[in-house]
């Protein structure tokens, strides 16, 4: 689906919940929803609104634990090069 019908077809995003959100495009676009086997969406198809919180909390909760896991080495080796650049780079004081 082109990003910009998708856009056009859910104006007004900012004064909606995530869960709002949801099931307004499930509504919208059922055949796709059928599609997925994510479980806020599953829950968004059954109209259960307490699992479609439960389920994006545990997707967030999911993402963010891939995302440290992702940048920890990554902050680790910028860490390491910038104490490299430190200790090669001659130290100028600052007068006083």
């Amino acid at each position: 689906m082109p990003v910009q019908l998708l856009s056009n077809s859910i104006s007004g995003l900012p004064n909606r919940s995530l869960p709002e959100i949801l099931l307004g495009l499930v509504s919208q676009f059922p055949d796709r929803a059928k599609l997925s086997k994510g479980p806020a969406v599953l829950a968004a198809i059954r109209r259960d609104h307490e699992a479609i919180e439960g389920a994006i909390e545990e997707e967030q909760r999911s993402e963010r634990a891939a995302d440290r896991l992702y940048w920890a080495p990554l902050k680790k080796e910028l860490e390491q090069l910038r104490i490299s650049r430190e200790l090669s780079e001659p130290r100028v004081d600052k007068p006083t």
